[in-house]
């Protein structure tokens, strides 16, 4: 599967290519908790479980958390209390093949006691990232912040298009230093950074260097 990300852009308004929907994520065809605990082999979520209390119960808000894979993989492991922010689409399925277990919105909810926000590489899907952090603080205040392989860098925000899977899909590169002082600014601190390098350039098509970015970053931060 080839990823390829076209265009720079100051708004989602400036892109100039037809946008789609965001794909379904499950297809009926594989099993959801076989693929979960493959991907924690992985290592995909470390961050959320290094930050994970094995004692005691967590409360955790994810956001964009496809149909549960992260929930599936650690609930035998974690005394979790589970809600999912995701598309519309995305929280039907969700609902559908757990619904018992997690609780789905298509919204920024507004919850009590959080103890971890997890998102690992959502926020650039959405156009107005900070506000949506702001909405995030406001209405549930985590203890915890924690962003695992988000396109951060130096460079300018923009905006531009995901090719993937036969689908054309905003995307927004963020730039870390305005990040971080939005985070800042809304009573966090960073306790944790780290950085994994990225080869996106070789599938940047039309994206002037200036915009160019050579790895993903995890955040953690906590309340202060």
């Amino acid at each position: 599967m080839t990823v390829i990300w076209n265009g720079a852009y100051d708004s989602f308004d400036g892109i100039k290519e037809k946008i789609t929907e965001y794909p379904n994520v499950y297809d009926g065809n594989h099993n959801i908790h076989d693929e979960a605990h493959t991907m924690r082999k992985t290592g995909r979520w470390k961050l959320l479980e290094d930050n994970l209390e094995p004692n005691t119960k967590n409360k955790i808000l994810e956001f964009g958390g496809d149909v549960g894979y992260c929930f599936l993989a650690h609930e035998k492991d974690y005394h979790l209390d589970y809600h999912i922010v995701e598309t519309t689409i995305c929280a039907k399925q969700g609902f559908y093949l757990i619904p018992a277990h997690v609780d789905w919105y298509d919204y920024m909810p507004k919850l009590n006691d959080v103890d971890i926000f997890y998102s690992r590489e959502s926020i650039q899907y959405v156009e107005d990232w900070g506000r949506t952090i702001s909405e995030l603080i406001n209405n549930c205040s985590p203890s915890k912040i924690i962003w695992e392989h988000t396109p951060l860098g130096d460079m300018k925000t923009f905006y531009t298009i995901q090719h993937y899977c036969d689908n054309k899909l905003p995307w927004c590169f963020i730039n870390f230093k305005e990040f971080n002082t939005h985070l800042q600014k809304n009573g966090y601190k960073l306790t944790h950074k780290h950085h994994e390098p990225y080869n996106y350039v070789n599938r940047f098509q039309n994206i002037p260097t200036e915009y160019h970015i050579d790895g993903v970053l995890d955040l953690v931060y906590e309340r202060e």
